[in-house]
Formats: C-alpha cells, structure tokens, sequence
C-alpha cells in the first residue's frame, strides 16, 4: 500500500468540510458548530499564510481518506500539536495506520521534537489510540470545555522523538 502526506489545496475543502461536519466526527470536535462554507474558507485562508501550520491530506493509493493539522508552537520549538480525523466511510485501523505515517513524518522529515494533542474525556477510542501509539498523558485539564451545557475534561497527551 502506497501511503502519501500531501499539503492540503483549496480543491480539497468542499470534502474535507464534508468529514468534519459529519456527525461521527463532529462530536468529538470542542467546536462542535456546522462548518459553514464561508468559515471553512476563512480557516484555510488563514492556516494557509501562517507558516507554522501544517495542513495534509493522507492517501492510501491515491484514495484520499484522512486529514491532519499540524500546528509548530513557535520557531525554535520542533513541538507540533496535532489534530486530525479520517473520512466517516474509512475501514478499522486507517485511523492508526495514518497518524503511525504522520509520526515518522514529523520525527523524520520535519525533525519534530514532540508531538502533543489534547483529547475530550468522552472519546475513548482517541484516548487507546494515543496510548497504543506511544503517547503519555501529560496532564488533565479538570471542566475545562462545555459541550451540550455538560463541563468535560481534556485529557493532554504528549510524545518525545526519543521516548
């Protein structure tokens, strides 16, 4: 299987809005509002001119299936956070066989230091993922985001290059 990280055009947007609108992917979003047209355009407007964004499209043989955002803390700092999902229609483990690319990708190509992302406490699947990949959970922000009128924790994981 041929894997692929490609930057992101603006020819993706209309299909990439589409998987984040989705309700299996949306309610693990802490922005959990319909995307509109206009704002997605904005987003990529404005990530696209900050150098310190990294956005991609993930291919598993020219099929494209997933999204990542990588964001560099500062420009001395290799930390990136990260973000992502994969396309609602995607088979069990394209998940992991993705972001498994992206952390070469960041460690190898882009010479990262850490990788860190942050969690809602209710999306289990995300919490094993980040475990399985290696992650640490480096810390709990306590009721720190509101969804559905409910406070939620943030559960903090982070990844060295050489852990």
């Amino acid at each position: 299987m041929k894997q692929e990280l490609r930057e992101m055009v603006d020819t993706d947007l209309d299909k990439i809005r589409y998987w984040r609108n989705h309700p299996s992917v949306n309610k693990y979003m802490c922005t959990q509002k319909h995307i509109t047209v206009d704002d997605h355009i904005k987003w990529f407007n404005s990530v696209s001119k900050d150098s310190l964004h990294h956005v991609f499209i993930y291919e598993e043989d020219t099929k494209e299936i997933g999204f990542v955002h990588l964001k560099q803390r500062n420009e001395q700092t290799l930390a990136f956070e990260w973000g992502f999902y994969i396309d609602p229609k995607s088979e069990k483990g394209t998940g992991t066989r993705m972001l498994q690319f992206v952390i070469k990708k960041v460690f190898n190509e882009l010479k990262g230091h850490k990788i860190f992302g942050e969690v809602l406490d209710f999306n289990q699947s995300s919490i094993r993922l980040h475990q399985r990949l290696g992650f640490k959970q480096e810390g709990i922000l306590k009721e720190h985001h509101v969804i559905d009128n409910n406070y939620c924790d943030i559960i903090c994981f982070g990844l060295l290059k050489n852990m």
